[in-house]
């Protein structure tokens, strides 16, 4: 009897229950292998692919535990709270009809699968007075293997309205905080609010059929969300009392978001605003409304209390994401991956899939609204495929945009480019391939930029576009665009212009090109086309490109024409044009001095 007295078998416990709009089971296997002297080995708890810690949890601790499933142990929890007691719930539902609160101390929760429901008539619409746990100021929180379900299905008033506000946990001025294991279900607004805290690590926590945001950290230091999951409530148009963000970031620094899973949220899937070293990495989001991951500054008057950065914020790392589809629940322009006014942010490993919807949808985004450009920007090793447009840059100074694989399977819903960058400057875009959809002039541009300056496109695919390559110049040294292949276009391959007189070019590069199957359009076309009306340009080199075939009869393969002599020397050594015949003749060079070839 002795030895068995110290052998504790296999328990299972289950929990099934059911509301109106989520079911959720609960497995939970429990096994302890004892010695006879040494005491219980550490084993773990898996709850629904959950691992929760049970150290500390004996057999007789359950059984006797002073919660009793069934009933309110609002008085009771509370009490032992205030007290700083090691407090265990064991599995079962129960009750709670107002908020647990602490202010300073500590608190320490574990449990094995315990639901806490609020009551019908638990409080509701103050801000910041209504949710399942309101802890303020403590030093240390652990929070393991609860449910908190709000009670709430369906509201008409949610999210920034607060009539019916309930949050889920709230945690003000805090530090080592630790919640793990713990799920929110049917709340009216935030699940997992936590503002003005550190050090806090939530882990294998869920928000489902939440009314507004997930997860916020909000001015929050070295915080952690990992593993976890939101699944919001969906398409709720433009309605901003109900749906909202998966996982928000708001002032801040140091935020991380890994491994998360993120779906049918009604606004944007995870977004910091004023928050600076942010990584996202590993998580999935699917089927969210506005925006998949984005990296914003602080936007004044938008979050009340909050002091805006109406500048930059800088340092974010979004790696090896999976983003799969918006559906634009909001319709002020929407991306897969946005940066909005930041600096030093690195975009590598991606997977992006979008739904081709009608309007702007940008694989990647990355822009400035205000007089400084955003600088030291990386977008590399990216998959992007059936968005509207693959990659969008306004605004940027100093990027590297390279190995980045982008292909329209399908037709845009709306006419877009497949790359641009637009009133740039020191842009490098290397070894990427650029293929649209080949059916006509919804496909744009394979490529554009736009006012822009100082730029290299090099060993680039650019493919099945209307038009392969725009490039709108204000005055600069030098770019270049070479070794590229571009094949299969409807109209033009190349265009070269600027829209403000007096454009000065000192150097511009088209050397090593290949283009084929260019010009299949109805009308004149140049393969090659360099319009001198408002641009001139030192030293034009288009040495070792060719124009292979298939272009039509009336056109020309390099057009650089005009009154005046505006190009001083155009090298056209080993410049080669083969296939069809072009008519009248296959370059057109009055604009031009010298010619070398």
């Amino acid at each position: 009897m002795f030895v068995l007295e110290k052998i504790i078998s296999v328990i299972m416990l289950n929990s099934i229950f059911e509301r109106k709009q989520q079911k959720m089971t609960f497995s939970v296997l429990l096994l302890t292998l004892c010695t006879s002297f040494l005491g219980c080995k550490k084993e773990e708890v898996i709850i629904d692919k959950k691992i929760l810690s049970t150290a500390a949890i004996s057999q007789s601790m359950l059984l006797n535990s002073p919660y009793k499933a069934g009933s309110d142990i609002t008085s009771l929890l509370q009490s032992d709270v205030n007290q700083e007691n090691e407090i265990l719930i064991p599995e079962g539902t129960y009750y709670i009809s107002k908020p647990i609160t602490k202010t300073n101390g500590t608190i320490n929760i574990k449990s094995d699968g315990a639901i806490l429901q609020m009551v019908p008539s638990f409080p509701s619409g103050k801000k910041n007075l209504s949710a399942g746990f309101i802890l303020t100021g403590l030093s240390n929180i652990s929070i393991d293997g609860l449910t908190i379900d709000g009670n709430r299905d369906n509201l008409l008033n949610a999210g920034k309205n607060w009539t019916n506000y309930i949050m889920g946990i709230q945690i003000l001025a805090s530090s080592n905080i630790s919640i793990k294991n713990c799920d929110i279900i049917n709340a009216p607004s935030i699940s997992f609010n936590i503002l003005n805290s550190s050090n806090i690590e939530l882990v294998n926590c869920s928000s489902v059929n939440g009314m507004f945001h997930g997860i916020v950290f909000q001015n929050c230091t070295n915080a952690i969300a990992s593993r976890s999951k939101v699944i919001g409530i969906g398409n709720q148009g433009n309605d901003v009392r109900k749906g909202g963000i998966g996982m928000l970031g708001i002032g801040g620094d140091h935020l991380s978001f890994t491994d998360n899973d993120i779906e049918n949220t009604s606004d944007t899937g995870t977004k910091t605003e004023g928050s600076n070293f942010v990584t996202w990495s590993g998580n999935t989001l699917k089927n969210c409304g506005k925006d998949g991951i984005k990296f914003q500054n602080l936007i004044a008057g938008e979050n009340p209390g909050v002091e805006a950065n109406l500048d930059f914020v800088t340092d974010a790392k979004i790696m090896n994401n999976t983003i799969d589809q918006i559906y634009n629940g909001r319709n002020d322009g929407s991306s897969l991956i946005q940066v909005w006014n930041a600096h030093n942010v690195e975009v590598t490993g991606n997977l992006i899939t979008g739904g081709s919807k009608t309007g702007q949808e940008d694989g990647i985004c990355i822009w400035s609204d205000t007089d400084i450009n955003a600088k030291y920007i990386t977008v590399s090793g990216n998959t992007i495929k059936n968005t509207n447009r693959f990659i969008y840059l306004s605004k940027v100074s100093n990027a590297t945009i390279t190995e980045n694989n982008c292909e329209n399977l399908v037709a845009p819903k709306t006419k877009y480019d497949g790359f641009t960058a637009e009133y740039s400057d020191k842009i490098s875009v290397t070894n990427n391939l650029f293929r649209r959809s080949a059916t006509g002039a919804i496909d744009g541009f394979a490529a554009k930029m736009y006012e822009s300056a100082n730029f290299e496109l090099q060993n680039n695919k650019l493919e099945n576009a209307y038009n392969a390559l725009e490039l709108s110049f204000v005055s600069s040294d030098s770019s270049s665009v070479s070794n590229n292949q571009m094949d299969n276009f409807s109209s033009y391959a190349i265009s070269v212009y600027s829209t403000t007189t007096g454009t000065v070019l000192n150097s511009l590069k088209l050397m090593g090109n290949t283009l084929s199957r260019a010009g299949m359009a109805t009308g004149y076309s140049a393969v090659i086309r360099v319009d001198p009306t408002n641009l001139s340009i030192d030293d034009l080199d288009l040495s070792n490109t060719k124009i292979i075939g298939n272009a039509r009869f009336g056109d020309v393969g390099l057009e650089v024409k005009s009154d005046l002599k505006k190009v001083n020397t155009l090298n056209l050594t080993g410049f080669s044009v083969t296939g069809n015949v072009f008519y009248p003749a296959s370059v057109d060079l009055t604009a031009c001095k010298t010619i070398l070839k």
